[in-house]
C-alpha cells in the first residue's frame, strides 16, 4: 500500500512539474517576441524622429557634406606616428 501511494505521487509529481516547465517555457517565448517587436518598433519611431528633425532643420543624410565635414572626418584627432603611419593597405 505504502510502495503505491509513494509511485502515486511521484508520478503526479513528474507530470506537474514537466507541465509546470513546459508552460515556463512557452510563456517565456511570448516574453522574448513581445519584446522584439518593442525593439524594433522603437527602432522604426528612432528613425522616423531623426528623419523628421532633419528635415525640420533642412539637414540630409544623403546629401554630400560640406566642407568642414570632411575636413573633421579626415582629421586625426591625435596621430602618435606623426602622419608617418602606413596607409597602403587601407581601402580608399
Amino acid at each position: 500500500m505504502k510502495r503505491k501511494l509513494l509511485i502515486a505521487l511521484f508520478s503526479a509529481g513528474a507530470i506537474v512539474g514537466f507541465a509546470s516547465g513546459i508552460a515556463h517555457v512557452s510563456g517565456h517565448h511570448k516574453h522574448h517576441r513581445a519584446e522584439k517587436y518593442r525593439a524594433i518598433v522603437d527602432m522604426c519611431v528612432d528613425a522616423a524622429l531623426r528623419a523628421r528633425s532633419e528635415q525640420a532643420t533642412g539637414r540630409d543624410r544623403l546629401a554630400h557634406p560640406d566642407s568642414e565635414d570632411i575636413a573633421r572626418a579626415t582629421t586625426p584627432a591625435s596621430d602618435p606616428t606623426g602622419g608617418a603611419s602606413n596607409t597602403s593597405n587601407q581601402v580608399p
